[in-house]
């Protein structure tokens, strides 16, 4: 078998394994990113008032936030002011997570720190606006890859006219 598939049999694996294993422990307080769809299913689920979720406000800045029971962990987006443009920005940057013991730890420490908690009616309309439009653009794309069907071309070469790394070897 040519060893460059063998490679790359080997990565796919490596690979593979990787996305099964669970997130390493974080230290109580330690924070961390969280990608793009998490970042927008915290917003959502705060935004809804989710049980295990809460907004915060504290001056012109908003805390969506909301318990992650799989990870153990508390995800959080912070968004500054209410303009639609930096709401938007926030949210694509992504959102944070930290692993306080318990989710009381992490709402008293932000109360502590001068942040109050809100209620979904009172939070800007710019991160309203943003949020749904996200979730909304998100559903279209994840439908439209779905329902797309996947067409394979198989075009034959002629052993000389592979790339060098893409021929066989011979024994």
């Amino acid at each position: 078998m040519n060893k460059t598939i063998e490679h790359l049999y080997v990565i796919v694996i490596l690979l593979i394994l990787s996305s099964c294993m669970p997130a390493p422990e974080m230290a109580p307080g330690a924070i961390d990113g969280l990608q793009y769809g998490t970042t927008l299913w915290v917003a959502n689920e705060a935004l809804t008032e989710q049980i295990g979720s809460f907004i915060m406000a504290r001056g012109e800045q908003t805390m969506l936030a909301a318990w992650m029971p799989s990870a153990k962990q508390i995800g959080f987006v912070l968004l500054e002011g209410g303009r639609t443009k930096a709401v938007h920005e926030a949210i694509l940057s992504g959102g944070n997570v930290t692993s306080y013991d318990t989710f009381k730890t992490f709402k008293s420490a932000m109360e502590t720190d001068g942040w109050a908690f809100i209620k979904s009616a009172d939070v800007p309309t710019a991160v309203l606006l943003v949020v749904d439009g996200a979730l909304a653009a998100l559903t279209q794309a994840a439908s439209w890859i779905a329902y797309t069907p996947v067409t394979f071309i198989v075009i034959p070469f002629a052993e000389d006219a592979l790339p060098e790394f893409m021929r066989p070897e011979m024994h």
